[in-house]
């Protein structure tokens, strides 16, 4: 979920300005390929200088063998001339986590250009093209390359400069791979008869799947097979998944457009790899940005899922030596117990609040075993030594260990403090076992005997077994703490940035932490990192100082989230000169009349003293941040459509919020042909606010959550100036113009959109699950509201059903009877266990909170079984 709109709009110039990369043209200074592998910074040297590149060579690579060589296009956002930028992304840091046995050379080039319009930057007939092509001739001269094995691919802007010089240099690849791209459907008369994978996030708002699509019918109708991959759920980040796969890479080795293309996976290690060499330096801190209110309910149902997250040694350890001593017919004798380990494991927990500043923990303990693996027993005289001894505690049912714990925030972090502590064992729910292999020396020491007291003994220390598990709690408190890890929840910034372009990266730290007898609520601020590699002095937003979740009842999980923290964080933008996009990189052509001659020279009366051919350019400049602000509900919001999207799943929209981008600058420039450099021309302050709504809408799996235009955008032009000749104001006729071309063109371009659409994933906690149910907007926060959907079993057989239930901690109930044509809800915080017996067979399966089943006969004929209930 990470990364050109402004609102729409102003979401997409934000976000073409974030693409930024540069190419390289190389000559290497006397390396010899053979001495050095990995990845080499490397440096070419042509009339307009230098230009930094890194190469990849395997690390067993040998001039002996022909490489198949990889060159890779980098997106927007690693434009410049610091040869490593293009490296952080694409299959770069999939490399370095596979360096030993990564079998292709990787060229990695990088765009100089920041000022021409940000999808063209790879463009065939560019200088950075060229420079690539040249620096990829020269790598050959100096390694074995594989001259039919040169693969081509890139990301974002790189994936369209794929299209534009795989089109232009049609003998040169063997394959290629576009990610995230877009082409002109043009290019497949010229396109050559060589294998392509085009890889698209379906939810890519940058560069939207559409974008390639026509490009790859237009291939077909022309008698080409190119595969087409649109991964589910992924955004424009799906560069991580498709480098990340090995099936990729495999596929580059022998590429092929026959049958269809394998699967894409992202493993946790490739998702490590991704984020391995993200540095995070915070240069902003946003306090009370984010609050989370835990209900009890929600503390219930996540406890069903604690026992089957203890790892399996978590209740295991070692105990030091324990000293005793004891006395027997005047005797007293020193017993030492050793080599004592224990050993069991967590089958039941419950958290709840319980009151101000107070949770109750409970773990439920089964077959605990402690071993005692050798005992010595010393007395006048007299001694003994004895084998392994087993206590079993919780071999009937659980013995519950009770805490009542402080939640409090020390140094950032989320503290538990101990107030008091309880673990009985009932008399009848543990044992002790006789000792193995008794050894005695002394009068009256016989095996038995000794036996007889060892037990005896122990079994009268049953305190002191209780107790020792009591002295426990502080460390296993310790451990409870370390898993308290809340950074994540900076992600939260997803749900209300209203821009497809520059999530922002951040991470979340306790504030504060509240507790009363309905739940827990935690506020918690956010350090953010720049969006560009900009030195950018550390600041403090000012905080809004209101709470941002009322504390109630609520029973399960709400997530708010401070609407003023936008200004804080599109001022990054602004101060990160990321903040602007060329009109024309807004995707669509609806902006294209702000570049026209014929329809700028009643503005730019002056454009007549330029040929017909000179080329205008017009950028969208964001100077002030933005703001998100709440109108009270209105009676003619746009509601769900009718049939399946009013159904219940689809959350009616509870007000509109304002999107206002109060100071930004349309910039006018101009060039003849032949001319490299731009001339300004005019420029045009703009006042920009957009009335948007928020729609959820409920899957089995997820919740997609959508920004929709509430209406027309309402756009002011205060001032303008004309900078061609003598500089001068521009008048009120002039400006109508620029306001009314801009308002028709946003407003087309929304039609029928949406600003950014994001998929919030049920969160999944083994025995439970909570979904996204609303958002609702208060006056200083925007709360999305969690709770666990009910379980729905319908019967669509001709046969009456008879089934039973079980819990995770019940035995099997019922029979519930279910007629034909009726369906069953259920309403509970855990998934449980559904069986029923038919011709002597019986089935069981495990229904999760949210799920839909259906009884009916399968579609091939047959008895009537359980089936989960089609997605529409």
């Amino acid at each position: 979920m990470n990364d050109t709109r402004f609102t729409v709009a102003a979401a997409r110039f934000v976000l073409t300005c974030l693409i930024l990369s540069g190419l390289g043209v190389s000559t290497c200074f006397g390396q010899q390929a053979s001495q050095a592998d990995g990845f080499l910074k490397r440096s070419h040297t042509d009339e307009d200088g230098a230009h930094k590149y890194q190469l990849f060579v395997p690390t067993d690579y040998s001039a002996d063998n022909q490489w198949p060589i990889v060159v890779f296009l980098h997106g927007a956002g690693e434009r410049g001339n610091d040869g490593v930028a293009p490296t952080q992304v694409g299959p770069g840091p999939f490399l370095r986590a596979r360096q030993d046995t990564f079998p292709f050379l990787v060229l990695f080039t990088q765009c100089e250009d920041l000022n021409s319009r940000l999808l063209r930057g790879w463009r065939a007939d560019g200088a950075d093209a060229k420079r690539m092509l040249r620096i990829l001739k020269e790598v050959e001269q100096e390694y074995s390359v594989d001259p039919q094995r040169r693969i081509l691919t890139g990301w974002s802007m790189g994936g369209y400069g794929v299209w534009s010089i795989g089109a232009a240099t049609p003998d040169l690849w063997s394959a290629v791979v576009p990610v995230s791209s877009g082409g002109d459907a043009a290019l497949a008369e010229q396109w050559p008869d060589v294998p392509v994978w085009t890889i698209h996030g379906q939810r890519d708002n940058v560069v939207r799947p559409s974008a390639v699509t026509g490009l790859i019918d237009e291939l077909r109708n022309h008698e080409r097979s190119p595969w087409l991959s649109i991964v589910p759920d992924a955004g424009h980040d799906v560069w991580k998944i498709a480098y990340g796969s090995d099936a990729l890479f495999n596929w580059m080795l022998a590429p092929t457009n026959e049958g269809h293309p394998p699967e894409l996976t992202e493993t946790p290690k490739s998702k490590e790899a991704a984020t391995a060499e993200q540095k995070f330096k915070t240069v902003l801190e946003i306090p009370d940005a984010v609050a989370i209110r835990l209900g009890n309910r929600m503390l219930n149902a996540v406890s069903y899922a604690i026992p089957g997250r203890v790892p399996d040694d978590a209740v295991s350890g070692d105990i030091p030596n324990i000293r005793d001593s004891t006395s027997a017919e005047g005797i007293t004798f020193a017993v030492t117990f050793s080599q004592i380990r224990y050993r069991g494991k967590v089958s039941r927990a419950n958290v709840k609040a319980v009151g101000k500043d107070q949770l109750r923990l409970q773990l439920g303990l089964t077959d605990v075993s402690l071993t005692i693996g050798s005992t010595y027993i010393r007395g006048r005289g007299r001694s003994a030594t004895a084998g392994q001894i087993t206590i079993g505690i919780g071999t009937r049912r659980p013995v519950w260990l009770n805490v009542h714990v402080e939640p409090y925030v020390q140094d950032r972090r989320l503290r538990l403090r101990a107030l008091s502590s309880s673990f009985r064992i009932e008399s009848d729910n543990w044992h002790v076992t006789r000792p193995r292999g008794i050894s005695t020396r002394g009068l009256g020491m016989t095996q038995r005997r000794v036996s007889d007291a060892l037990v005896q003994g122990l079994y009268a220390k049953k305190s002191r077994i209780e107790h020792e598990v009591v002295a426990a709690v502080p460390s296993i408190l310790n451990r409870v703490e370390d898993m308290l890890d809340l950074s994540d929840a900076g992600q939260a910034t997803d749900a209300v940035w209203p821009l497809p372009v520059y999530h922002p990266v951040a991470k979340a730290w306790p504030q504060k932490v509240f507790t009363d007898s309905n739940g827990v609520s935690i506020t918690m601020g956010l350090n953010v990192a720049a969006p560009t590699k900009q030195s950018l002095p550390f600041r403090v937003a000012d905080s809004n100082n209101e709470p941002l979740l009322t504390v109630g009842s609520e029973e399960t999980l709400q997530v708010a989230i401070s609407p003023h923290m936008l200004g804080s964080l599109t001022q990054l933008l602004v101060e990160s000169e990321v903040a602007q996009i060329n009109v024309l990189d807004i995707p669509g052509d609806t902006f294209a009349d702000l570049t026209r001659r014929d329809r700028l020279i009643d503005v730019i009366p002056n454009f007549a003293n330029y040929p017909e051919d000179a080329e205008i350019q017009t950028e969208l400049v964001l100077t002030k941040p933005m703001s998100l602000q709440r109108e009270s509900f209105q009676a003619n919001l746009p509601q769900p459509a009718s049939g399946a999207a009013a159904a219940a799943d689809v959350s009616t929209p509870s007000g509109l919020l304002h999107l206002n981008a109060p100071e930004a600058v349309l910039r006018v420039a101009v060039r003849e042909s032949g001319d490299n450099k731009w001339t300004p021309v005019a420029e045009f302050e703009l006042s920009i606010s957009q009335r948007i709504t928020v729609q959820v809408t409920k899957m089995e799996e997820a919740s997609d959550v959508r920004l929709l235009p509430a209406g027309n955008v309402q756009v002011t032009v205060p001032q303008g100036r004309l900078m061609i000749g003598k500089p001068m104001a521009a008048d009120e006729a002039a400006r109508t113009v620029v306001a009314t071309l801009f308002s028709d063109a946003w407003n087309t371009w929304i039609a029928g959109e949406t600003f950014t659409e994001t998929q919030i994933a049920a969160l999944d906690f083994q025995q439970t699950r909570l979904q996204l149910q609303d958002i609702l907007l208060a006056d200083d926060s925007i709360v999305a509201s969690f709770d666990i959907s009910p379980v729905h079993i319908a019967n669509l057989s001709d046969e009456v059903h008879i089934y039973e239930l079980k819990g995770p901690a019940s035995d099997w109930r019922g029979p519930y009877t279910l007629e034909p044509g009726e369906s069953h809800r259920y309403d509970l915080d855990y998934s449980f266990s559904y069986r029923w017996t038919s011709n002597g067979k019986t089935t069981v399966y495990t229904l999760k909170p949210g799920s839909e089943s259906e009884f009916r006969v399968p579609s091939g004929g047959g008895p009537a079984t359980l089936f989960r209930k089609p997605t529409e």
